[in-house]
Formats: C-alpha cells, sequence, structure tokens
C-alpha cells in the first residue's frame, strides 16, 4: 500500500487493523440512532374523506344571474374538487380553526388554554396547521377526497381535524350563497307584483271604457257586422232599383189606362134644358122685336139684345135634340195598377228607409272602428306593459323561491359535501420510522467504521512513512517485504502507531 495501490484484500483486512474504533463507531451510532427513536416527540395522524356529489351548488345558478341569459357551463367535476381542495387548505379555513381551538392547541396540544394567544402564536399556529394539513384526491377520477392532518397526540389530530371538517361545512354553505338575495328578491317581487296589479287595472279600464274584450274580438266582430251590412246594402240597393223601375212602369201604364169605363147608356130621353133654352130664345127674340120697333138697330140696347139671341142660338145648337143616359163604372185594370202602384210606392218607400238606416250603420261602424284603432295602441302598450310584467314577476318569484330554498339550506347546514369518514383517532404514530432509521443508522454505523478505519488505517501509513524517511534501505526492505508478504516488522510498526 505504500506505492498507492490497494487491493479488496487490502480493504477488507483495514477494519480488521482498527477492531476497537470500528466497533465504537458502530455501536455508537446505532445507540444514538435508539436514543433518538427514544426521546423523538411522536407524530399522530388523523384521516376523513369527503364525498362530493353532483349537487344543486353544481347545477343550479346564482340567484342574482339573468333568467334565460345564455351561459355556458365549461367547468368540469375536476375543477370543483379542485376548489373544494383549495379552500379546506385557504388560510381562511385554518383561521377560523385557530379561532376555536386557540393557538395553544395546535403549537402545543395537550396543554391548557389559560390566556389569550399573542398574534405571533396566532400566527405560528396558523402557519403550523397549514403545514400539518395535507388535501388529496383518494384515487384518480375521484369524488372522495382525503384529509390527513398531523399532531403530537391522536387526541389533537382527531380534535383539529374534526374541527376543520365543521369549519368548512360551513364555509362551503356560506361560499353558495349570495347574502341578501332573499331580502332584496322579496323586496323586488312585491314591487313588481304592486306594479302589475297597477298595469292590469289600467288595462282593465281601457277595456271598460271601449266596452272590449279583446282588440282583435272586438275588431272581428265589427268587421263580420260591416260585412253583414254591405251585403244587405248590396240587396236593398238591388231591391230599390228594381222597386223603382216597377214604379215607372206601372205609372206608365196607369196614364194608359182609361180612369173609368162606360157600362150602359139609354136614349130617346127629352132635352130639358134644350126646350128651356128654346123658350129662353123665343123670349129674346121677342124682345129684340120690341126694340127694333122703338131704336134703330145700331142702339145699344138692341145690338146688346142682339147677342144675348146670338149666344142662346149657338148653345141651342149645341144641345142634342134628344138626351143619352150613360152609366159608368170604375176600370178594374186601372184600380189593380192604381192598387200595384200604391204598395210598390210604399215597399220603396220601405227599401230608401232600409237604405237610409243601413248607411247610418256602417258610418257608426266605421267610427267605431276608428275610435278601435286608436284605442288599440293604448290597449296593445299596455297589454305588453303587463306581459313585460308578469315575466319580469315570474323571473322574480323564481328567483325568490331559489333564494328561500338556499337560505333553508343554509340554515339546516345542507350542502353537496358529505363527510364518508370522519375524523380517525389512530394510536399508532406515523412518525418517527423506527424500522427505517434503524437500517439507516445501520448503514450510517456501517459505512461509518469503515470510513472511520480507512482514515485511520491512511493517516497510520502516511505517519509510518515520514518517520522511515531517514532510514532509505530499512523503507525499501519494508517496502519489499511488504510487497513479497514479509511485511511483518512494518504491519507490527502499524499497528504500534495505530494503538
Amino acid at each position: 500500500m505504500m506505492d498507492g495501490s490497494f487491493s479488496i484484500r487490502d480493504l477488507l483486512q483495514v477494519p480488521g487493523r482498527h477492531p476497537r474504533k470500528v466497533a465504537s463507531c458502530f455501536f455508537g451510532t446505532l445507540a444514538i440512532a435508539v436514543l433518538a427513536l427514544w426521546f423523538w416527540p411522536r407524530t399522530y395522524v388523523s384521516e376523513a374523506k369527503l364525498f362530493i356529489r353532483l349537487g344543486r351548488e353544481s347545477v343550479t345558478l346564482d340567484p342574482t344571474t339573468q333568467v334565460g341569459q345564455n351561459i355556458a357551463v365549461t367547468d368540469s367535476r375536476e375543477n370543483e374538487i379542485n376548489s373544494v381542495m383549495e379552500v379546506i387548505q385557504s388560510r381562511a379555513i385554518a383561521m377560523s380553526v385557530v379561532d376555536r381551538l386557540g393557538a395553544e392547541a395546535i403549537l402545543h396540544p395537550g396543554a391548557e388554554r389559560d390566556r389569550e394567544p399573542t398574534p405571533m402564536a396566532i400566527e405560528q399556529a396558523v402557519t403550523k396547521l397549514q403545514k400539518s394539513l395535507d388535501v388529496f384526491p383518494s384515487m384518480k377520477r375521484s369524488n372522495v377526497i382525503t384529509l390527513r392532518l398531523t399532531s403530537r397526540t391522536p387526541a389533537a389530530a382527531q380534535r383539529i381535524l374534526a374541527t376543520v371538517l365543521a369549519v368548512y361545512d360551513e364555509e362551503h354553505v356560506r361560499l353558495n350563497q349570495v347574502p341578501g338575495s332573499y331580502a332584496f328578491f322579496q323586496q323586488q317581487t312585491e314591487l313588481l307584483q304592486s306594479e302589475l296589479e297597477t298595469a292590469k287595472h289600467e288595462l282593465r279600464d281601457a277595456k271598460n271604457q271601449g266596452d272590449l274584450a279583446s282588440v282583435d274580438g272586438q275588431r272581428q266582430l265589427l268587421e263580420a257586422h260591416l260585412a253583414q251590412i254591405k251585403a244587405r246594402v248590396s240587396e236593398t240597393e238591388a231591391n230599390l232599383a228594381g222597386s223603382q223601375a216597377k214604379l215607372s212602369g206601372l205609372r206608365e201604364l196607369l196614364t194608359q189606362l182609361p180612369e173609368r169605363l162606360v157600362s150602359e147608356s139609354e136614349s130617346g130621353f127629352d132635352n130639358t134644358a134644350a126646350d128651356e133654352m128654346r123658350a129662353e130664345l123665343y123670349s129674346l127674340q121677342i124682345a129684340e122685336k120690341e126694340l127694333l120697333a122703338k131704336f134703330t138697330e145700331s142702339h145699344p140696347k138692341v145690338r146688346a139684345i142682339r147677342r144675348q139671341v146670338e149666344a142662346a142660338q149657338q148653345i141651342l145648337h149645341e144641345q142634342p135634340i134628344e138626351r143619352v143616359h150613360i152609366t159608368e163604372n170604375v176600370n178594374p185594370a186601372y184600380k189593380e195598377v192604381e192598387v200595384a202602384l200604391l204598395q210598390e210606392q210604399a215597399n220603396a218607400a220601405g227599401l230608401l228607409a232600409q237604405h237610409e238606416k243601413l248607411a247610418q250603420e256602417s258610418t257608426s261602424i266605421h267610427n267605431q272602428m276608428r275610435k278601435l284603432n286608436e284605442s288599440e295602441i293604448l290597449i296593445a302598450d299596455l297589454t305588453r306593459n303587463v306581459e313585460l310584467l308578469e315575466g319580469s314577476y315570474r323571473k322574480a318569484y323564481a328567483a325568490l323561491e331559489q333564494s328561500r330554498i338556499s337560505d333553508a339550506l343554509e340554515k339546516e347546514k345542507i350542502s353537496n359535501v358529505n363527510v364518508v369518514q370522519a375524523a380517525t383517532f389512530q394510536r399508532k404514530p406515523v412518525a418517527p420510522h423506527k424500522l427505517e432509521v434503524l437500517v439507516l443508522a445501520f448503514f450510517v454505523a456501517t459505512f461509518g467504521s469503515y470510513g472511520l478505519a480507512l482514515v485511520c488505517d491512511t493517516w497510520a501509513q502516511h505517519v509510518t512513512s515520514a518517520s522511515l524517511t531517514t532510514t532509505r534501505p530499512l523503507a525499501a526492505g519494508l517496502v519489499v517485504g511488504r510487497s513479497a508478504g514479509e511485511g511483518s516488522m512494518a504491519r507490527e510498526t502499524a499497528s504500534t502507531v495505530g494503538h
């Protein structure tokens, strides 16, 4: 070994040259490991499991979200589970747990809470709790998550983890709520209900004012009535035209027919009037002669009497010698035509009156339709307002009901997170790991003791080499003897130096 080369045999012989040191190092290391295991603080763990089912928190919207709004829900169940784990590991949960249990229960489990913790102690407790709490999925693609918490005692671990579960359960319900939503939607629902009632009253008053059940229904009635009137007007005008034509024909026929017809004629009767007129003529002629006897022909009296004589002669000349008695009766045809004319006149008057009445009704219906058109805009606006308010009221009422259910679930602490496994109480500590520590200590002791022996052997050779530099032949002999297997003196010297 003096030339710097080592064989496997030399390496295996190194511990044998330092047995005491090797034994002391080996057993000392094991003793230290055993003492460390004996006095090392025990760490206990408590586990719990939560099942995150598909609940209303996952499939329902915030009540304040506009109903009817298209929302693309892209969050997966994995995101929801990750959100739950993040909330559990949040500082807010840790602060709430520390507030409930106290900082001493986290920092020094089992110690009594005799005083108010300092801000530094609270901060240390929060930090320690966050470090000691581990949350992870139970397995891939699972809806179950595992919570693991370590502490100095099994009771403390169980108690702290149970508190974490209780705090998160309350926080989970709170996070899925909208504070004040129920009171807000209750106020909005009452306001919309009042506005809806007012709008309905206005619509009813507008319809009552126009005697309308519905604009479309009233329009259909008026249009149907107007169509009937138009048909009746056309019929009446046709009948009236026929009646007037008939009247013209009857009047023309009436002028052509004699009103009376001779039914009987008798002759041979004396004409008393002619006889009396002849006697009167004779008297005038006698008077004329008497005047001519007294006066000339140019005398006015003579001339006057002569004119009377001439007139009497003319009348007498026109009178027949015999009188004829004629009996006349009313012409039946004339009478029938006259009756038919009167009846047709009455019929024409009735048709004319009917036509005027229909014209008045048509004018009235047109006026009603104009009023209906004027009212239609108001009715349509009021109806649209009622429909909008009804839609808003239904939406607000649905949101109110959802808020009421959410508040009820919050009061009852109902959520979609269920405890599959409560915080466990495990008496067996999880740290320190005795077997691992002992195995590690064994390897450390083994390699440490061997390393110590190697260092000591190297040091001994170094010292021996330094002491033999003054005697060259002796050193050469020692080297040759060691190479040939005759290095007993060198080994004794090294052994002496080692001891």
